[in-house]
């Protein structure tokens, strides 16, 4: 048990909740498995925040030529197939430890 979470459970009586590490789909291995903030703050780019604009308004407008997926660039529909998997991914993981995770209206 980590400091902060020793701090959570004597002092709010909450637990923090890991998240699931990063299988890396090439080799199998898992990667970056809980990583800390400050190895997070490190993967926000200027890339990734345009990856996930791209990827939210395909979930609201389609894809961007609108002719479907054979016109548009490999790269987009890559983007694209990743982040949707990374979604799916999470909201598995989120479903399969529902029970642990604090609930929102609960202070």
């Amino acid at each position: 048990m980590s400091y902060l979470d020793r701090v959570l459970f004597e002092e709010q009586g909450a637990t923090s909740v890991l998240l699931p590490g990063y299988k890396n789909p090439r080799t199998g291995v898992v990667e970056f498995k809980h990583p800390r903030q400050d190895q997070i703050d490190v993967m926000e780019t200027d890339f990734l925040y345009r990856s996930i604009a791209l990827w939210m308004t395909f979930k609201r407008c389609g894809l961007p030529h609108g002719k479907g997926w054979f016109d548009e660039r490999a790269t987009v529909i890559d983007i694209i197939n990743i982040l949707e998997s990374e979604s799916n991914r999470y909201d598995s993981w989120e479903m399969k430890h529902r029970d642990e995770l604090p609930d929102d209206d609960e202070e």
